[in-house]
């Protein structure tokens, strides 16, 4: 049952992040716009990946389709701070060496990810376990998967700072915007805190689960309430004029 009421989630998140990944492309017209719709889309290819993961049913479809999420996994968190730094203004810091920080760890943890069957550095062991009736990838964690958890953490923390800051500065028509971007930041170290204790010992994956809802926000702060967009593009229109 929780399979099937999981699954149901992840398919409507699937279709939220394509129409989210069009649109940011299509109607975005702003450099952050464009970081959105590649957020959306590796967080598009992680859920797939995750909703036919868990209604596979072999081990070795499960561990495949695993793989697949990791065309996504590692690099949301880097998309994720380009967002939050491209949308508060801090932009030039990705220019040059700064940008190559930012996904050297993401390309990193794609290819140990990648070729673990080699080395183990990121799962150290892999086997399937019933809970309910239903089975489950146990995937033991390696080394590797610790560091990618401390740049995720990392980001997170930097994606808080950067919003509150500009929530601290901003006007009172900004506030409503800032609160929703603060609250999206915020949700993901609940996630983060679940997958790593791995409450019921099962390895459901609660970032698949949270992560939705906190896209949603975003989305809702940079359409609905987006006060700044008019801003920068007037301001990219001087530059080029």
């Amino acid at each position: 049952m929780i399979i099937k009421f999981i699954s149901i989630y992840l398919f409507i998140g699937v279709l939220l992040l394509s129409f989210m990944f069009v649109n940011s492309f299509v109607r975005g017209k702003s450099s952050y716009a464009k970081a959105f719709g590649a957020l959306s889309l590796t967080l598009q290819v992680y859920l797939l990946g995750y909703l036919v993961e868990i209604n596979a049913g072999s081990l070795q479809e499960m561990y495949f389709w695993n793989q697949v999420q990791y065309s996504g996994i590692p690099f949301f968190p880097a998309l994720w701070v380009v967002v939050s730094m491209l949308y508060t203004g801090k932009g030039k810091y990705l220019q040059g060496l700064g940008g190559v920080i930012v996904f050297t760890i993401p390309v990193i943890t794609f290819l140990l990810r990648l070729t673990n069957d080699w080395h183990h550095l990121y799962y150290s062991q892999i086997e399937i376990q019933q809970f309910m009736g239903v089975n489950y990838m146990l995937l033991t964690k390696g080394p590797w998967y610790f560091v990618q958890t401390a740049y995720v953490l990392i980001t997170l923390v930097l994606c808080t700072w950067f919003y509150f800051q500009r929530y601290r500065n901003s006007s009172d028509g900004e506030h409503i915007q800032f609160r929703l971007l603060l609250l999206a930041s915020v949700l993901p170290y609940l996630a983060l805190l679940l997958v790593t204790v791995n409450i019921g010992g099962i390895g459901i994956d609660y970032t698949a689960i949270i992560l939705p809802p906190c896209i949603l926000l975003i989305n809702l702060s940079l359409t609905r309430y987006n006060f700044l967009e008019i801003k920068d593009l007037a301001r990219e229109r001087v530059f080029e004029d």
